[in-house]
């Protein structure tokens, strides 16, 4: 909460007249996940950031982070994507690929010791979720730059691209619905 509960609400018809709040949506239909052993005991100095590393850095499997693509690291060991449509037509050459991929990246940091057993630990899955994400982004259009400078917490109202029951949480980029900004903040006035 702001400092003695201080907000700034702008009219948008006023300050923000040109600007406008755009709303993407991405549907996300397929997931990949790669997981590296955390530990090798082949290999005495086996460090397997730094094979995520070097897979993420100089491999083909790398490119999937590009694009509208989502990528994350799961229990420090597992790369995990999540792709707006089916790049994978054929799963089982891709694993074969990206297996070696993995294995060429293993290879120039430990040489051949122990290799097919590394090989054999690598864990590739593909498959199916559904998930739609929204993402607002207001495009600023002869935009007052001291908005930007406010301390406090910022709302903008008749925003254009809002509905007229939705008020704009600059700060957090985000829209609130009027009638429960208005009820929380009564609580304090």
């Amino acid at each position: 909460m702001a400092k003695e509960n201080l907000i700034w609400i702008l009219n948008g018809n006023n300050l923000t007249k040109n600007s406008i709040l755009t709303e993407d949506v991405f549907t996300f239909i397929k997931k990949l996940t790669i997981s590296v052993p955390k530990t090798f005991e082949s290999i005495e100095n086996y460090n397997f950031k730094d094979v995520l590393n070097d897979i993420i850095e100089n491999t083909e499997i790398g490119y999937l982070k590009s694009d509208k693509n989502r990528f994350r690291i799961e229990n420090e060991n597992t790369l995990v994507f999540e792709l707006l449509d089916d790049k994978i037509t054929d799963f089982h050459l891709t694993e074969v690929q990206y297996k070696y991929f993995i294995a060429c990246v293993y290879e120039n940091l430990y040489d051949q010791i122990g290799l097919d057993d590394f090989r054999k630990k690598i864990e590739i899955d593909y498959s199916s979720i559904f998930e739609e994400i929204r993402e607002l982004r207001l495009i600023k259009k002869y935009w007052k730059k001291f908005i930007d400078k406010m301390e406090y917490p910022v709302f903008i109202d008749n925003l254009n691209g809002l509905k007229e029951n939705e008020i704009f949480y600059y700060q957090e980029n985000r829209i609130i619905n009027k009638n429960k900004f208005i009820d929380y903040y009564l609580k304090y006035a």
